[in-house]
């Protein structure tokens, strides 16, 4: 979906069919009900846990159910965010979303940050790095 704003093409982010409009009650709709439910480091926020096939999706949202926050964890391929899958390797994520913002590299786990989504790797094979987690960011400008 792209939006026109005085000349200048803007993306709108989406993940797993949810953007920034959506609510803690449009993800309850799609995925039924967690099956955790869990505060954050601040009291404004909880953390909603959905299983699906091969992967967790995880809401935050605050206390009105606005979308701040949705990752999948796991395995399923067939998860992506611009083209970048679960599973991908950590060359895949350079190619298609270009250089990052930040990166952090420990032994086993990688993670690489850009403005709006962070892809988490770890070494599933012999210096092989893959996507196991996806972390996309709504309304961060608006989070305090």
């Amino acid at each position: 979906m792209l939006n026109l704003i005085v000349g200048t093409v803007l993306a709108s982010v989406s993940f797993l069919g949810f953007n920034s409009n959506s609510t803690l009650l449009d993800v309850t709709n799609r995925f039924n009900s967690p099956v955790s439910v869990e505060n954050t480091e601040t009291t404004n926020y909880q953390k909603f846990v959905y299983l699906r096939d091969a992967y967790a999706a995880i809401a935050v949202c605050d206390n009105k159910g606005k979308l701040y926050e949705l990752s999948a964890v796991g395995l399923n391929k067939s998860v992506n965010y611009k083209g970048v899958r679960l599973c991908d390797t950590f060359k895949n994520v350079i190619v298609k979303m270009g250089n990052p913002d930040s990166f952090q590299i420990d032994e086993d786990h990688v993670i690489v940050n850009y403005k709006d989504v962070s892809f988490n790797l770890a070494k599933y094979r012999k210096n092989v790095y893959q996507v196991f987690s996806i972390e996309v960011k709504f309304n961060q400008n608006t989070m305090k």
